[in-house]
């Protein structure tokens, strides 16, 4: 996504929404803390992989991105093993 930071990208997508992290979480079920983490870039916070994969998927639902863009973004940003090491 033009090199963007996942942080950026989602606090861009919520302004455009004039949303906030406290009704992001209550439309998807996401906890807050966990928006919030995704928000201040602070990924080392956020719980493993597979359920971040379904936050950001609940979120680019909401907020009109595209999930693998978004995710790409969440992999480059996080040093993610590969099975088996």
């Amino acid at each position: 996504m033009d090199g963007k930071l996942l942080k950026d990208i989602l606090g861009d997508a919520l302004d455009n929404h004039n949303s906030s992290s406290k009704k992001l979480a209550e439309t998807t079920g996401v906890p807050e803390g966990y928006i919030k983490s995704l928000l201040e870039g602070e990924l080392r916070k956020l719980p493993p992989a597979p359920y971040v994969r379904g936050y950001l998927t609940k979120i680019a639902s909401i907020l009109d991105l595209d999930f693998y863009d978004l995710w790409q973004t969440y992999k480059g940003e996080t040093e993610m093993p590969s099975s088996g090491q």
